[in-house]
This record gives structure tokens, C-alpha cells and sequence, in this order.
């Protein structure tokens, strides 16, 4: 049985060392491969920071846009209270001129506005007590046909005029006259104010 031992024993070594050489292979490619897959987990995880990175920056980029948005809003928010404001204080400057000033305006309102037919002024209450005698002469004197009487009716305004031509009103109120050339008077008042 020597003979046959020897030659087990010689086809157990080669496939000892085949076993081991295969063995060694798998190793060598299972070392290889796992290199591979730790290359690419690192490349992934570097992927992974530049990505989160930009979003980041994307996402800090567009909180810094909201937020000067924001303050650009309540930039032209307060800009804008000021420009009413300043508004309101000029029709209060007009109402509060002297009796003299303000009845000039009024005649000016009326000659600008005024129709050649006969019509009627509406005053404020305050305005109709106050009234110069000789306002409505002049007025007459100073149209090119047409006349105007006052109305026993006190019209619901503050101050300014409103002309009635039988059922259509003319309203020149100081309100309807702010309210007509509001964009343009805002403009202003930002170029004033605001150098725009």
C-alpha cells in the first residue's frame, strides 16, 4: 500500500497546493476587489461632500436672496409710509391755509374745471360758513358762459369743490385731487426725498 499512499499522499499535496493557490488567488481578488470597493466608497464620500457642500452654498445663497429681498421690501415699505405721510401733510398744509390763500385756490379749482352752462358749487360745510360774500361774483365774472350758483346742499368732503352740472358731478375735492395725481406726486415726493 506504499505505493498507493505515496500517490494519494502526492495527489493530496497538489491539491493542497492547488487549494492553496486558488485560495491565494481568491484572497489576492477578494483583497483587490475590497480595495476597489474602499476607492469607491471614498469616491463616493467625497462625491457626497462636494454635493452636500454645493447644496450648502445653495442653500445659504438663497436665504442670503431671501433676506435681501426682505429688507429690500421693508426698505420700499417705509419709503413708502413715508411718501403717504408726507402726502397727508401736504393735503392738511392745503386745508389749513389762511381763508385768503385757500378761497384763491378754491376760485382756481372752480376756473379750471368750470363748464359754459349753469351749475351749481358744493362746499364743505366748513368751507360754505367761511365763504368770502363776494366769492361767487368774482367766480361768475371770471367764466366765458355759463354761471354758477351755490348749493344749499353741503357736499361730504373736506375740502376742494365739487361742480354739479345738472346729474353729473365734477369732483374736485382735495381727496379726488390727490387720489387723480397720486403716482405722479408719489413720484416726486420720492425724487425729493429719496433722490430717485
Amino acid at each position: 500500500m506504499n505505493g498507493l499512499d505515496s500517490i494519494v499522499e502526492k495527489i493530496l499535496n497538489e491539491a493542497k497546493n492547488e487549494a492553496d493557490a486558488m485560495l491565494a488567488e481568491a484572497n489576492q481578488k477578494a483583497g483587490a476587489i475590497l480595495a476597489e470597493a474602499d476607492k469607491e466608497a471614498q469616491r463616493q464620500v467625497e462625491e457626497k461632500k462636494v454635493l452636500t457642500a454645493k447644496q450648502a452654498d445653495s442653500i445659504r445663497g438663497s436665504k442670503v436672496s431671501a433676506a435681501h429681498l426682505s429688507g429690500r421690501e421693508r426698505i420700499l415699505a417705509a419709503k413708502g409710509e413715508a411718501i403717504d405721510q408726507i402726502l397727508k401733510e401736504a393735503k392738511q398744509a392745503l386745508l389749513s391755509l389762511p381763508e385768503g390763500q385757500y378761497f384763491a385756490m378754491i376760485r382756481k379749482l372752480i376756473l379750471a374745471h368750470a363748464r359754459p352752462e349753469e351749475g351749481e358749487v358744493l362746499l364743505s360745510q366748513g368751507d360754505k360758513e367761511r365763504l368770502p360774500k363776494r366769492f361767487l361774483k368774482e367766480i361768475n365774472a371770471g367764466l366765458e358762459g355759463g354761471s354758477l350758483s351755490l348749493s344749499e346742499e353741503a357736499a361730504d368732503i373736506d375740502g376742494g369743490v365739487i361742480l354739479r352740472y345738472g346729474g353729473v358731478e365734477e369732483n374736485c375735492s382735495l381727496d379726488a385731487l390727490f387720489r387723480d395725481r397720486r403716482e405722479r406726486l408719489q413720484d416726486r415726493v420720492a425724487q425729493v426725498l429719496f433722490h430717485v
